[in-house]
């Protein structure tokens, strides 16, 4: 009630103020056209009017004082109305000290929220990244199951051993140790780390192998392996295939599904519990005359095949037999310039795609091999690539190499092609005597594993054909393995090169060595590429 009544006193007094200082304003303003209209004015009016002034305003301010206290008390006042008990300041902290907590917690939470979740997408991508990788590593070096598993190996009652499968497989050939087989048999063995000699305590049959040679006499007798013997260690091992065609006794047998490899006596069929002593025998079917290497060449002997193919007889077995011993590579070049004059069209071709140029008498050759192929039962093989110029490799090895170059430099890429695809003028089929055939969708290494292949390795010789690029040869010829790569040389020097298991690098420079040229090899070369482009 007080404060509302000094609230009346001081409106009261302000407008009292108003009204008063609004009626002093005429008076001063006629006091001042007065004075202007004076020449003078009084002093002592002035000063006393201007300590009227002053009185009136420290009064003004003294009022304003007072009021501002008496509010500021009035503050206090209301304030101690709603001061906190100390059981209610307790509680209130409590509630605080609970909210925090529930702050702390929730951002605790969401931490570990947080490192859950990324822990998650760390741990998911390791995995996807770890899927991807291995499905690359294993598109990269995926092969056949049985080609991967190291071998297992079991000579009669012994203990089975592994033994790793680089050892026993070799350029597609089995290889056997014979150590084991010589504890089954009770073998003698003489000799040294370049020839040995094993040798049957029953009748003294004996057989000699050359270390790093297909040579190997038979009771004297030379024959030819189908690959060379070699040492790991002390152990021999020999390919697999000389017991089928040049021993009795013994049995051999490979699963392919487990390389697992069982060698076994072959019991006696008339005697029980007994079995047939170890012979070497020789080959009674072999189809050709064994190179001499320390002799003249001879002649080759006749071939028969299924197919009548007496009429392409002299194109297989040319009488002018070295005319095709053209070898083109890295070393021996061709020019841009030279085009064989003696290509014609090859008429073997039946996918509907344009038909390939050979020389005429490689041409014979190979139509009379596609012949005999259909007539031993594997059909749809067929030439796909025949000559091929040197301006034609230059834009299929520079559009190689651009298509390398999107990641890798020019040098990588020269690098990574080197194996498989050959610059312009190192490529055989620039000469006309060289063809790329299979029986499959596409070119690929994947024709070694059909039977056509398989016909074509052991076969090949008897049209005047060699397998170019071998599996074991990779660092004579510095390509890697084509199976469908074919290259024409004639019978004579074809049979030769199968029978020696040689590439054609060492097949000339065998020849080179032994002065079959009566010259230089590139010399001899020269001229044949002379007349040839002619």
């Amino acid at each position: 009630m007080n404060n509302n009544q000094n609230r009346n006193q001081r409106q009261v007094s302000d407008q009292m103020r108003t009204r008063q200082g609004r009626a002093a304003q005429p008076a001063a303003s006629a006091s001042v056209r007065s004075g202007n209209a004076k020449s003078s004015v009084d002093p002592k009016k002035a000063q006393a009017e201007e300590a009227k002034r002053r009185a009136a305003k420290k009064k003004k301010q003294q009022k304003e004082l007072e009021r501002r206290k008496k509010a500021a008390e009035r503050m206090r006042r209301y304030d101690e109305r709603f001061e906190l008990t100390d059981e209610e300041k307790a509680i209130r902290a409590k509630m605080q000290r609970e909210e925090r907590s529930y702050r702390n917690k929730q951002r605790v939470k969401a931490v570990k929220t947080f490192v859950a979740r990324f822990v998650m997408f760390v741990l998911m991508f390791a995995v996807l990244l770890s899927i991807s990788v291995g499905a690359f590593y294993w598109n990269l070096v995926y092969c056949e199951p049985s080609a991967r598993m190291d071998f297992s190996y079991k000579v009669g009652s012994a203990k089975t051993m592994t033994v790793d499968r680089d050892i026993m497989l070799r350029g597609g050939t089995l290889y056997l140790n014979m150590t084991p087989i010589v504890d089954l048999f009770e073998l003698a063995v003489t000799g040294d780390t370049t020839e040995l000699r094993y040798i049957s305590r029953t009748d003294g049959e004996h057989v000699k192998f050359t270390i790093g040679s297909t040579q190997v006499f038979i009771n004297g007798v030379e024959e030819r392996l189908t690959a060379a013997p070699f040492l790991d260690g002390n152990d021999l091992y020999v390919p697999a295939d000389f017991f089928e065609s040049f021993a009795e006794g013994i049995a051999v047998s490979y699963d392919t599904s487990s390389n697992r490899v069982t060698v076994s006596r072959v019991a006696h069929p008339d005697k029980a519990n007994t079995y047939i002593d170890l012979r070497f025998v020789i080959r009674p079917d072999v189809p050709l005359i064994a190179l001499d290497e320390y002799n003249e060449f001879g002649n080759t002997s006749p071939v028969e095949f299924v197919a009548d193919l007496d009429v392409y007889e002299s194109f297989m077995n040319p009488k002018n037999r070295d005319d095709y011993l053209i070898l083109v590579n890295g070393t021996y070049p061709l020019p841009n310039s030279y085009v064989p004059q003696t290509i014609e069209i090859s008429d073997i071709r039946r996918d509907g795609r344009p038909l390939q140029y050979l020389d005429n008498v490689a041409e014979k050759a190979a139509h009379a091999m596609i012949m005999e192929l259909e007539a031993n039962g594997h059909q749809g093989v067929n030439i796909l690539l025949g000559y091929r110029s040197y301006d034609k490799q230059k834009n299929y090895y520079n559009q190689e190499i651009k298509a390398y170059m999107e990641t890798m430099s020019e040098e990588k890429a020269k690098l990574s092609i080197a194996s498989r695809i050959h610059e312009a003028g190192c490529n055989p089929q620039q000469a006309g005597l060289s063809i790329v055939m299979h029986n499959l969708e596409e070119t690929s290494s994947a024709f070694a594993r059909e039977a056509a292949y398989a016909y074509l390795a052991e076969n090949c010789w008897k049209f005047g054909f060699i397998i170019r690029y071998p599996s074991d040869k990779v660092s004579e010829t510095g390509m890697e393995f084509q199976p469908y790569f074919f290259t024409y040389v004639g019978r004579y020097h074809a049979m030769r090169i199968w029978e020696q298991g040689l590439s054609m690098e060492e097949y000339i420079a065998q020849l080179e060595q032994k002065g079959y040229f009566g010259m230089s090899y590139e010399d001899f070369r020269t001229e044949l590429l002379n007349r040839a482009n002619q």
